[in-house]
C-alpha cells in the first residue's frame, strides 16, 4: 500500500524524484506472494518509469506480465489492470512492437466485454488509434479518433478526449488538411479552458501545436508569404520551447519534439542549428529505442541534406543517402508503409 502513496506524487506532477524514492523504498518490502499488494507495486512502478523516468518496460517478461493480469482480474483489480495495459501498449508502439502492442487492445477489450468496463473499451480504442497513427493508416487514425472522442466525452473522461483530439488533429497535419486540424485545436483548446488538466496530459496539448505551427511555416516558406512566415515562425517557436521544456519530464514525445526543433530552424535558414537539434533527437531516439520516432529522424534528416541548396550533406560522419536508407530499413522493418511511400517521392526527386 505504500507504494500506492507515490501516486500522490507523480499523478499531479508534483515530484518524480519523490514518488522514485517511495518505489525504490519499497522494492524489496513487497510480498511478491500477495498478488493484490505486489500488483498495485507494479502499477505504480510501471507508470512511474512511462511517465517520468526513460519509458522503458523492457525489464517486464510478457509472460509473466500475463500471468499476473489474470490474478489482478480474479481478486478484481481492475483499474490497475487496465492503465497497466494502457501504458505497456503505448510502451510496445514507441518501440515499433505493434504485435504485443495489438495483444494489450485485445486484452483491454476482453475486459470490456467480461465486465462491461466502459473505460477498458475506452482504452482499447486509445491503443488502436496510436497504433494506426504510428503505421500512417491516417484515415482510420481520424475515424476511430474521432469515435474516441465521442466516447470519452460520453463517459465524462477529460484527459481522453484531449488525447483523441491530440491524435486526430495529428493525422490530419499528416494528411496536409491543416484547416480540420485548426478546428481541432480550438476544440482542444475549448476543453482546457474549462477543466484541470494534469502536467502529463497537458503536455499533449502543448506538443501538437508544435507540429502544427511547425507545418505551418514550411507552408508559407514554400509559398515565399513573408507576413505568415513572421507569424509562424514566433508561434512555432513559442511552442516548440513550451514541447522542449515538457519533454524533459514526460520523454514519450521528446524525439518527434526535438526533430521538428530541427525542421524550424532548418526552415527559417538556421542549417547549423537544425543540425544540433537533429543530432539530439538521434542520441535521445537511440537511448530511448523509440524506433518508429528515431526512423522519421533518419528520413528528415536525409531528406532535408539531399536538398540541392543544402550547404551540409552529412551529419555526424554519416551522408544524406545513408540517413535515407538507415530510415528505409527501419520502415521495412516495422511496416510503416505511409511512410516508405514520403520516402519513395524523395528517392524519385533525387535520381
Amino acid at each position: 500500500m505504500l507504494a500506492h502513496l507515490s501516486t500522490l506524487f507523480w499523478w499531479p506532477g508534483i515530484s518524480a524524484t519523490i514518488s522514485r524514492r517511495i518505489i525504490k523504498f519499497t522494492k524489496d518490502k513487497i510480498d511478491t506472494s500477495d498478488d493484490e499488494s505486489y500488483s498495485w507495486w507494479f502499477f505504480d512502478e510501471m507508470l512511474h518509469k512511462t511517465m517520468f523516468e526513460n519509458f522503458d518496460l523492457s525489464h517486464i517478461d510478457i509472460v509473466s506480465y500475463k500471468i499476473l493480469t489474470e490474478k489482478m482480474l480474479r481478486i478484481g483489480v481492475l483499474f490497475e489492470t487496465i492503465v497497466s495495459a494502457l501504458f505497456l501498449g503505448f510502451f510496445f508502439i514507441k518501440r515499433g512492437d505493434f504485435e504485443n502492442a495489438r495483444a494489450m487492445t485485445a486484452l483491454l477489450g476482453r475486459i470490456g466485454v467480461e465486465y462491461e468496463h466502459s473505460q477498458a473499451r475506452l482504452f482499447q480504442l486509445l491503443v488502436e488509434v496510436r497504433i494506426f497513427k504510428e503505421l500512417g493508416k491516417l484515415k482510420e487514425t481520424i475515424d476511430s479518433a474521432h469515435r474516441g472522442i465521442l466516447l470519452a466525452e460520453r463517459l465524462g473522461f477529460k484527459e481522453m478526449h484531449l488525447e483523441f483530439i491530440t491524435l486526430k488533429t495529428q493525422a490530419q497535419v499528416l494528411d496536409g488538411n491543416l484547416e480540420g486540424s485548426e478546428i481541432c485545436l480550438d476544440h482542444q483548446e475549448e476543453i482546457r479552458s474549462n477543466a484541470y488538466l494534469i502536467p502529463y496530459y497537458l503536455s499533449d496539448y502543448i506538443s501538437v501545436r508544435s507540429l502544427y505551427f511547425v507545418s505551418r511555416l514550411e507552408e508559407a516558406v514554400e509559398s515565399g508569404d513573408e507576413s505568415r512566415i513572421r507569424q509562424f515562425d514566433r508561434e512555432s517557436r513559442k511552442w516548440g520551447s513550451r514541447s522542449i521544456k515538457a519533454s524533459r519530464k514526460f520523454k514519450r514525445d521528446r524525439v518527434e519534439v526535438l526533430r521538428l526543433m530541427g525542421t524550424r530552424s532548418w526552415l527559417m535558414g538556421k542549417r547549423k542549428k537544425a543540425l544540433k537539434w537533429w543530432a539530439d533527437s538521434v542520441e535521445t531516439g537511440e537511448r530511448l529505442k523509440f524506433r518508429p520516432d528515431l526512423s522519421r529522424t533518419y528520413f528528415e534528416i536525409g531528406r532535408r541534406l539531399s536538398e540541392p541548396n543544402s550547404p551540409y550533406r552529412e551529419l555526424n560522419g554519416i551522408s544524406s543517402s545513408d540517413y535515407l536508407n538507415k530510415a528505409k530499413t527501419m520502415f521495412e522493418e516495422m511496416g510503416l508503409q505511409w511512410d516508405l511511400e514520403q520516402l519513395e517521392r524523395v528517392m524519385e526527386h533525387l535520381d
